[in-house]
């Protein structure tokens, strides 16, 4: 049950996660209609960590995000047309058709950068928290990546920086490890590791860390994630936050497959029985429907009202998706903007 969310915070909750899901369910079935033509990643399944941590965060505080970034953008506020007309390509889009998918980005909400390069990221978060520091502003960089990321040099560099000057960053680590196919089962490749607990590497630099081995505890790491901002702006920085989530399954292969099929609140309070090869997943790990029957359980949020939150976001998803497919290509003159050499 996520005791501890009052209500107000329940139902802000409740809209970004949602926010998230509906967006990556349109994703997907302009994906179908060959309208996102590139290989791209969906939040679905990770939605309670982003929708925690950007409760967690002040309007100022700065974020860097990765290759799986709709989520985080989508839940911070952004424009859902502008995001999905970046996607397609177009000229409409956040960062004008240039950034895709991997790139999406919103620098009016405080994204410094998302970028697909694993655990580029992580380095890109401790210059910028180092930056706060100089600066002596109380902001807070939060960056967000994945366990694969904690395979590649910079990720230790960085960490050892950030322990030593006490920077000002949240590390998150969204580790979707668990449920993952590797690649000798024709999935993708998992996380290659001899550690036995990624929080064993942020520890051997004396950073602070959490780990939550319920990913979907939206209370619990509202807590921490609060707590963690509170150090960072006392100056204690960083700390470093391991949030586990069994992968959702449709993200197992290059390309998602919508293989639980397009969420039902129906099957968060019984009405609508939850059935087939992933009911499981469904049933027990699916973020979106845990929080819609657990703030029902707990009498904090009614049926009917979550339910006419989806609706509005299903009507405003609507009106995104026909922005964005009605929206222009970049002229094909403008090829060459913004490049240096």
């Amino acid at each position: 049950m996520q005791v501890g969310l009052t209500r107000d915070e329940a139902l802000r909750m409740a809209e970004r996660m949602l926010t998230m899901r509906r967006f990556e369910e349109k994703v997907y079935e302009l994906a179908q209609r060959d309208l996102l033509l590139s290989i791209y990643h969906l939040y679905m399944g990770q939605e309670a960590a982003g929708t925690a941590i950007l409760e967690a965060l002040g309007p100022g505080d700065k974020i860097v995000s990765n290759h799986r970034n709709h989520g985080h953008i989508v839940g911070r506020g952004a424009d859902l047309g502008r995001s999905l007309a970046e996607l397609l390509g177009r000229s409409t889009g956040l960062v004008g058709g240039r950034g895709g998918t991997f790139h999406l980005c919103d620098s009016a909400l405080g994204f410094l950068e998302t970028s697909a390069v694993l655990g580029g990221n992580i380095s890109l978060a401790t210059g910028a928290g180092y930056a706060l520091r100089r600066r002596k502003q109380k902001n807070v960089v939060a960056v967000f990546f994945g366990d694969g990321s904690l395979e590649e040099g910079v990720a230790y560099e960085a960490l050892n920086v950030a322990a030593m000057l006490k920077v000002p960053v949240l590390y998150i680590l969204e580790n979707n490890n668990l449920g993952a196919v590797g690649l000798h089962e024709g999935g993708l490749a998992a996380a290659n590791t001899s550690v036995k607990r990624f929080t064993q590497i942020p520890e051997l630099y004396g950073i602070t860390t959490r780990q939550f081995a319920d990913g979907n505890d939206v209370a619990g790491i509202l807590a921490a994630a609060r707590e963690a901002v509170a150090q960072c702006h006392a100056g204690e920085g960083p700390v470093f936050m391991e949030i586990v989530t069994r992968r959702w399954p449709g993200g197992n292969t290059v390309m998602p497959q919508l293989v639980t099929g397009v969420t039902d609140l129906a099957m968060a309070w019984g009405e609508r029985p939850i059935t087939g090869a992933h009911a499981d997943w469904i049933e027990r790990h699916d973020p979106v429907i845990r929080l819609a029957r657990d703030l029902v359980g707990a009498s904090i949020v009614t049926k009917p009202e979550l339910r006419q939150i989806d609706d509005r976001i299903r009507g405003r998803v609507e009106e995104a998706a026909a922005f964005a497919v009605g929206s222009p290509f970049p002229d094909p003159a403008s090829a060459f903007n913004h490049v240096f050499a």
